[in-house]
This record gives structure tokens, sequence and C-alpha cells, in this order.
């Protein structure tokens, strides 16, 4: 008797090798087949961006959606490519499980063509704090083409530091600035540079192509230049200048969104733009941070007593004298 297998999987959730090099080429219409997703314009932009640039620091303002760009990019990219090993980091892991992790059991993501692709679970680590609050420490989704993304607690990488296996082709991290004004406690290093840069080396099909080799996407609102963030930021600029087509800096607003149909019958900005939220913002923020944290645009302080130029010349005298300034004190005391 022939001994004859029949493919588990309908016809219609199967993805064929047409399918993959059409994706490959365009992601859009990726998200689109795979989690039934229409994206306005300026997100379209902001994946391909993902896509095809190697380096992307994203400054977009606040409600613009780039944890679901963010989410988009990693899964679909684990979809297409196989064997692809991923890390997505947040400074806290909660944080990640309330903002990344969501999306996998999110309807508006769960479409069944994305879900029949998807491996099991793996919940791993000991605990995060006190010894009657064990839990995870780091989640690691599988794909059934060999493909993972891992999203560990900053606590277990330090940890499992000494573990030559974690070698990785996609780092992703959210709220970068904030781990870099933590680096300053480190000697300047930080660790983005110590512990995670280091480790996106996995080897590729072809380390030199936009779209084989390995990425990295650094997400958060855009800060002052005063911010330690801002020589990495500036070292963008600076390749970019230079006409290397691996580095891209990326800002979207709320003024972004589109009059154009979404999903759900309304247009995009009546649909995603919080005018509420931004008046709260308009209200509650100097100019200069609105303009970082709703438009995206890297922009010194403006507002207080003195300039933010001038404190940072007092601070940098300080250090060159070899003392400690107080910059937060000097900020809030009165002429």
């Amino acid at each position: 008797m022939l001994n004859i297998h029949t493919p588990s999987t309908p016809g219609h959730l199967r993805v064929t090798q047409t399918m993959v090099e059409d994706f490959l080429i365009d992601p859009v219409l990726g998200v689109k087949v795979f989690f039934g997703l229409e994206l306005d314009d300026f997100q379209k932009s902001r994946l391909r961006t993902y896509w095809w640039v190697p380096n992307v620091i994203d400054s977009s303002g606040v409600s613009t959606g780039k944890t679901l760009a963010f989410f988009l990019f990693f899964n679909l990219r684990a979809l297409l490519i196989p064997g692809q090993k991923m890390m997505v980091m947040y400074q806290q892991f909660q944080a990640g499980k309330d903002q990344f992790w969501k999306y996998y059991r999110d309807q508006k993501t769960r479409a069944p063509l994305f879900t029949k692709q998807l491996g099991k679970v793996d919940l791993l680590g000991e605990s995060e704090g006190k010894a009657n609050s064990q839990g995870a420490s780091c989640y690691i989704q599988y794909f059934k083409n060999d493909s993972e993304i891992q999203m560990p607690a900053p606590n277990w990488l330090q940890m499992a530091s000494g573990q030559k296996g974690i070698d990785i082709n996609v780092l992703g991290i959210d709220e970068w600035t904030e781990a870099e004004a933590k680096g300053q406690k480190d000697g300047g290093v930080g660790a983005i540079n110590k512990q995670l840069l280091s480790r996106v080396r996995r080897s590729s099909f072809n380390q030199f192509h936009p779209l084989w080799g390995n990425h990295r996407v650094f997400m958060a609102s855009a800060e002052s230049p005063a911010h330690p963030a801002w020589r990495r930021y500036r070292a963008f600029q600076k390749r970019i200048e230079a006409g290397d087509p691996n580095y891209a800096l990326i800002s979207y607003s709320y003024r972004d969104f589109s009059r154009k149909i979404s999903h759900t019958g309304k247009s995009f900005r009546d649909e995603f733009r919080n005018e509420t939220m931004l008046q709260n913002l308009r209200s509650e923020l100097t100019a200069a941070e609105y303009d970082r944290q709703a438009l995206g645009i890297w922009r010194r302080e403006t507002s207080g007593w003195y300039s933010e130029e001038a404190l940072q010349r007092c601070v940098n005298y300080g250090i060159a004298i070899g003392l400690t300034p107080e910059g937060a004190a000097v900020a809030a005391a009165p002429p």
C-alpha cells in the first residue's frame, strides 16, 4: 500500500513561492495579504524604509502607529526569510508584553494566513522582581520556517550575556533614547553597544544586501540635541550626508494621516488622529517638548530662565575642570 501524505494546511492558507517573491519586493502587499491590513501612505513609506534600509532611527511622534509597524516588519520578515533569529527589546518587559506581544492575540493582526505560519511559543526565565511573582522573562515566538522572534527582559539578557549562541539577524529597540541615557552610568558605553549591537552578527544570505543583510531598528520619540542619544542620531546624519544608503532617519507625525478611507469606513485621519490627546499635549508641554513628542522633531528647549545652550556650556565647562555639574538643579534655579 502506498504511504500517501496529505498536507494538513488548506490550499488557501499555503504560502507559495510566487507569494514569497512578490512580498519580498513589496512588503506593503505582504502586510495586506498576510494580515489583511491596509496602511496609510506614510505608514507604507515607514514599512518600506524598515524593509530596505539596514539601519533605521524612527523618531516619529506619538500616535502614529510605530509599534504596529514594528510588529508587522518583524513578523513579515520572519515569515518570508527562513531561519531568521530576531530580537525585540523594551526597557521594561511589561511594556513589551503590553505593546508588542499583544498583537499576537489581537484580532486585528490574527489573520488566518498569518497564524497558520506560527509555531509554538516558549516562555523562558525565572522571575521578574519578587519571589512571589515568578514568571517568564523571555518570550520566543517560533515560525514553521525555523525563524523566531525573541523578546527578553533586560535583566534576562544580562544573565545570558555569556551564552555565545545568542546571535541574531535583526535587532529592534523601543525607547532606545532611554537606554542611551542610562548608558551614561556605564562610562558612555551603555547597554545598547555593550549588550545588544554586538549580537547582530548572525550569518545571512548576503551581508551586503539591503534586504538579506542584518538589520537594526531604533524607535523612540525625538529628543533634544543635548540628550545622550544625540551622538548616535548625529552619527546616522553624517553617514546619510556622506551618501551611505544603509542608514536612514525617518520621522512622521499625526499631521501625516490622510483622508483616505481606512478599513473601518472612516478616514485614516478621523480614525487614528486623537485630537483630545493632542490638545492636552499642546497645553501641558513647552513648544520644544511638543515638537519632540508630537511632531518627531529633534529640538532644543527654549523656555525657562536659561537657554539649553547656555546650560550645556556650563555642563561642558564643569566636566572640563573635573567637576560633576548638577544640570537639573542649575536649570531649576532662578537667575
